[in-house]
């Protein structure tokens, strides 16, 4: 069967673009172009027959113009031009024939069908290879606290084990823990089982104390061992029976020891910590933190006994106001790095929880800084406290040695990169601190990309991701960690050797936590900073701080002009981007570029600065 096709004659061009005009054969083509000719000459081939094949050919011809050529060719044909763009494929068609085209149509859209299917297929697949991946990533837990705990006890003892080989003079000879009165039997036989022999002077001095219900104020460098000198007392007491556990006034099981830390990953570490001096006996510990899932958390403090919890106080606070623990006849309270709770605002989460605690406990309270602002904590949680210090604040370890470079910012990242891949000590474990998140991120990206082993912590991480990134590095997976102060408070990670300040912190006291994360439990590190000209006041305070000029590894100091005028530059940078995000705001088209009238910030190319934020 043949089909009367009214013949394609001529192509015009509209003015800024190539549209195709399809008029009747009776209009003059004496202005098209050549190539407007050879156009024509090609759709007149194309439609010649009227067999079904050949009108699948135009179809597929009629589909690669695009819709306002489309439109154009029905407007000049005198059709309708609204619908999407099958429907106007249809019309023209349609309006070319007989009127008996449903088959070739039905034929020509169920392909397109056929290929958008294939088409939504294919990206269902590759998204679906990203969730199993994201999903096989996610499902790498950190192990639970019980298996850390027997990790670590299995951990220290083959150490210790390895050090009585060497020295045999220390087998059994635990004097100096044994001389601690109503220390149990069984803590001073798991402490020389794992190889901690003698005490160190801040434990020396705050646990006969503690162990006579006295409360402390305690000050000490980071790295002495504050952990055990108020986990000792805690553990002691509840073994020996001194804070009972048969009998409590109301029916649900009190949490008995309370312990709050500021951070997620120093939580995790205490609540390990003391484990292993728990480890076997009926005493029950748990973690509650941010970042885990809280109905978990809910049903897990319900369903089981909790004499000792390691918490934030944020997560605390949730789960009070779900009902799912009571510090009525909470006996024992401890506060570690109370300041850095100050500092990271917890401060009326302190005080609406010493509302919930009872007036008679004992509380300890340490750091290894004390400012002004915790007097203010002591007088809401202590009773007469004793105050134990065994080194003024802000006071480093011995055995840190401290060097700093002058650099500018620009050239930090080579200069870090060079001295990480050095052959000397490219096998060293070493913590890099920034102090912002997106920084942190970059950075270590750039590290991978050049070959190192590097790993990144900070609050945008999930907690998985953060403990994942812990646990390599422990392991010596990775040899790098970047991250922010969130990781400069705490933890007793073994063997770092190196800690690298590539931006200097702004408060001098997170200096000295962050080179503590080096030359833990009487071993060397070394602290090595970056300082660029706009962070000379940064070096000055914490020079002041620490008590002692850090020597120059390279560079020299930048004079006040020097610095100034960086200042004033980057005050001037500052000024243009603000002054960039204004006339994006008031003309979010003009900004746009390609999409640049989709709705505010122009789609894809819109307003970028307003997306970054540092």
């Amino acid at each position: 069967m043949k089909l009367a096709i009214i013949p394609l004659s001529a192509v015009l061009l509209s003015i800024g673009r190539a549209t195709a005009f399809v008029v009747p054969q009776s209009i003059t083509v004496d202005t098209c172009s050549k190539s407007c000719i050879d156009h024509d000459s090609a759709l007149r081939s194309t439609v010649t027959t009227a067999e079904t094949a050949e009108k699948g050919m135009l179809l597929d011809h009629l589909s690669t113009l695009t819709v306002l050529q489309l439109k154009d060719l029905l407007r000049h044909q005198g059709l309708k031009v609204g619908g999407n763009k099958a429907d106007l494929v249809e019309r023209l068609v349609g309006s070319n024939g007989d009127g008996d085209d449903s088959d070739i149509i039905a034929v020509h859209q169920k392909k397109e069908k056929q290929t958008k299917e294939q088409k939504i297929t294919a990206m269902a697949d590759i998204v679906k290879k990203k969730r199993a991946a994201l999903t096989v990533d996610e499902a790498i837990p950190s192990p639970g606290l019980k298996r850390q705990v027997a990790m670590a006890v299995e951990t220290a003892v083959v150490k210790a084990n390895e050090g009585k080989k060497t020295d045999k003079s220390s087998v059994g000879s635990n004097g100096g823990f044994s001389a601690i009165e109503d220390l149990p039997a069984s803590i001073i036989s798991r402490l020389d089982t794992m190889g901690i022999t003698e005490p160190t002077p801040i434990q020396r001095d705050a646990i006969p104390l503690a162990l006579q219900g006295k409360d402390i104020m305690g000050v000490a460098q980071t790295g002495t061992g504050k952990t055990l000198a108020f986990g000792l007392p805690l553990v002691s007491q509840m073994m020996n029976g001194i804070l009972d556990t048969t009998q409590h006034k109301h029916s649900r099981r009190p949490i008995r020891g309370l312990i709050l830390a500021p951070t997620r990953e120093l939580a995790n570490q205490i609540a390990v910590e003391l484990g292993t001096l728990m480890h076997g006996s009926q005493l029950n510990t748990y973690v509650v933190v941010g970042g885990q899932n809280i109905n978990t958390q809910v049903n897990r403090l319900k369903a089981q006994r909790t004499d000792l919890l390691v918490a934030t106080p944020g997560r605390l606070i949730d789960l009070m106001d779900r009902g799912a623990l009571t510090l009525r006849e909470t006996s024992f309270l401890v506060l570690d790095e109370a300041d850095l709770m100050l500092d990271m605002g917890f401060h009326r989460d302190l005080n609406k929880i010493a509302k919930m605690l009872p007036s008679e406990r004992q509380t300890l309270l340490f750091s290894a800084t004390m400012s002004a602002e915790i007097n203010e904590v002591a007088n809401n949680y202590l009773t007469d406290p004793q105050r134990v210090s065994v080194a003024r604040a802000g006071k480093t370890a011995d055995k840190i040695s401290q060097e700093v470079h002058f650099i500018e910012r620009s050239k930090r990242t080579d200069m870090l990169l060079s001295m990480l891949s050095n052959k000397d000590h490219r096998d060293d474990r070493s913590i890099v601190f920034g102090r912002t998140k997106h920084g942190v991120e970059r950075l270590s990206k750039t590290m991978i990309a050049h070959g190192i082993k590097a790993a990144s912590i900070h609050g945008n991480k999930s907690q998985p991701a953060r403990d994942r990134a812990l646990a390599a590095f422990k392991s010596g997976e990775i040899k790098v960690l970047v991250a922010t102060d969130v990781a400069a408070r705490g933890l007793d990670i073994p063997d770092v050797k190196r800690v690298y300040n590539f931006e200097l912190p702004n408060q001098s006291e997170a200096y000295v936590h962050r080179i503590g994360r080096t030359a833990r439990a009487g071993k060397e590190g070394m602290a090595i900073s970056f300082c660029a000209p706009e962070d000379m006041d940064y070096i000055y305070y914490i020079q002041k701080l620490i008590g002692m000029e850090i020597p120059v590894a390279s560079g020299k100091p930048y004079t006040k002009r020097e610095t100034q005028e960086e200042l004033d530059r980057v005050k001037a940078n500052k000024a243009i981007q603000e002054r960039r995000q204004r006339e994006n705001r008031n003309n979010p088209r003009a900004s746009g570029g390609r999409g640049g009238g989709r709705g505010r910030g122009g789609g894809r190319g819109g307003n970028k600065s307003k997306r970054r934020k540092y």
